[in-house]
């Protein structure tokens, strides 16, 4: 099965907002409803997929139902729904959808009611009230009552929820265990007082509202609606007349339906019939993301588009012959110029050639030039070196070694490499020949770092090792960062 497809969306996916605003003209009515989004909507529009329908204009005020959901889960719903084969002409909230299957189903009922619909996370309740309708979500659906099972019991969700079922069928009252039935039984128990608390609260706000009715009759649907004595409870604490609402009442079913298992599912049918009146409707509201309405608006006009592109094509034979005649001319005409450069082109080649040799002996000779230079200045650091050490006195050098770092590692700056210097003497403590040097010494190694430090060739000194442990001798050991901009 594949084709075109409507769906609903659950109400845990969905915002809805019944606004009102002043009455504006038509042409300024779209940005007026968008201003609204911006402030109604709790995140930046460029993030969800919202969409609007009107649902009445006095003259002087309209009243819109705004309706958003996350871009993600749009299109990501959309691109799962396309992958399986189907091609989504509509995303609608599932709460919308029951305004719609209520007035099929029960045209005579002209009062105002409600029809609550318990879902496995949410549940909706909606205000009928003639051809206007407000549906107030609720966080709370037969899943809640299945997840404090589970946790009284210590089972899993999937194990708890198959035990509910149980317990509500026919056959629990003999097949349960007591302690189940009755956690399964108390729960449900909590899960009905809870509901009738949210129902009650919602009522009273929505009689707040200057221009709500008076609700006659309540209507239950859904999955949830199922919890035995649930309807008894509420036609107890609303007063008012309560019965399960049938969305099959006025559908005709195919020969191939079984019509019992057909009204069992009743309960879970009732957005598919709001999805079915649909395509009758045309509903302003959708939730399609816009690349996917700019599909449908293409293959709406495709027929249109290939009828012109063919006549476009049709017209443009002459023209395209005219100028495949010109492009024949122009490459006889590019092979004759081709043929004439092919000899300059080979000159130009030899040149290159030559140039690039003639750089490359350029940059040997600056490197030669460079370490001639380096020469010279290494002997004018070993001579700055050597009289350094001589102001110390008694200290000398045992081992020079050059350490070469990583080109650029002082961070992406670094245009070249540096050199590190390690070098490694000693210092004579001649007031303390057999005994560990003094104080005195570790002064006198530190005024040889600062002397090193405050030379031109070095720009810093790390990796500071020191031994004291042959008596009248102070035995060093650190690193000197090499300046790279004094020729070494």
């Amino acid at each position: 099965m594949h084709g075109r497809c409507r769906f609903a969306l659950s109400g845990q996916h969905t915002l809805l907002k019944w606004i009102r605003i002043p009455s504006v003209d038509p042409a300024r009515r779209e940005s007026a409803i968008a201003d609204e989004a911006r402030q109604g909507i709790p995140c930046p529009l460029d993030q969800v997929v919202w969409s609007h329908s009107l649902i009445s204009d006095d003259g002087l005020d309209l009243e819109v139902v705004l309706a958003a959901a996350q871009r993600d889960f749009a299109e990501n719903f959309c691109a799962s729904a396309e992958e399986a084969g189907f091609r989504p002409t509509h995303l609608v909230p599932s709460s919308l959808l029951l305004h719609r299957a209520f007035r099929h189903n029960y045209p005579e009922v002209e009062d105002n009611v409600l029809l609550l619909q318990v879902g496995a996370r949410t549940t909706h309740l909606a205000f009928l009230e003639g051809e206007h309708g407000f549906v107030r979500p609720l966080r709370l659906g037969g899943g809640n009552l299945t997840q404090e099972v589970a946790g009284k019991l210590n089972l899993a969700w999937a194990e708890a929820e198959a035990l509910k079922l149980q317990v509500f069928s026919r056959e629990g009252q003999e097949t349960v265990s007591s302690p189940e039935r009755n956690a399964v039984q108390a729960a449900a128990d909590r899960f009905g007082q809870r509901l009738q608390a949210e129902v009650v609260r919602c009522i009273l706000h929505r009689r707040r509202e200057p221009r709500a009715g008076q609700p006659v009759a309540l209507y239950l649907t859904g999955g949830g609606s199922l919890l035995p004595g649930l309807v008894t409870a509420l036609a107890d604490t609303l007063k008012l007349p309560t019965e399960h609402f049938d969305p099959l009442r006025r559908v005709e079913l195919s020969f191939a339906i079984d019509p019992q298992a057909a009204q069992n599912a009743a309960p879970f049918l009732a957005d598919l019939v709001g999805l079915a009146l649909l395509e009758e409707a045309s509903p302003q509201l959708n939730l399609l993301p816009a690349p996917l309405l700019e599909k449908q608006a293409l293959r709406r006009r495709r027929p249109m588009v290939l009828a012109t592109a063919i006549l476009a094509v049709a017209a443009l034979l002459p023209v395209a012959d005219h100028y495949r005649r010109l492009a024949r001319e122009t490459a006889q005409r590019t092979a004759a110029l081709e043929r004439q450069l092919r000899p300059v082109r080979t000159l130009a080649a030899r040149n290159a050639d030559n140039l690039a040799r003639i750089a490359a002996g350029l940059e040997q000779i600056t490197t030669l030039q460079r370490l001639a230079e380096a020469k010279f200045t290494w002997i004018d650091f070993m001579s700055d070196l050597q009289s350094r050490l001589a102001k110390v006195e008694d200290a000398w050098l045992e081992r020079l070694r050059l350490v070469p770092a990583v080109a650029g590692a002082g961070g992406p700056d670094a245009p070249t490499a540096t050199l590190d210097l390690a070098i490694a003497g000693c210092l004579l403590d001649r007031n303390n020949p057999l005994s560990k040097v003094s104080q005195d010494s570790y002064a006198r190694v530190k005024s040889l770092q600062q002397s090193l430090a405050e030379s031109r060739y070095v720009t810093a000194i790390k990796n500071e090792r020191f031994d004291h442990t042959q008596p009248g001798l102070l035995r060093f050991d650190f690193t000197l960062v090499l300046n790279p901009q004094a020729g070494l």
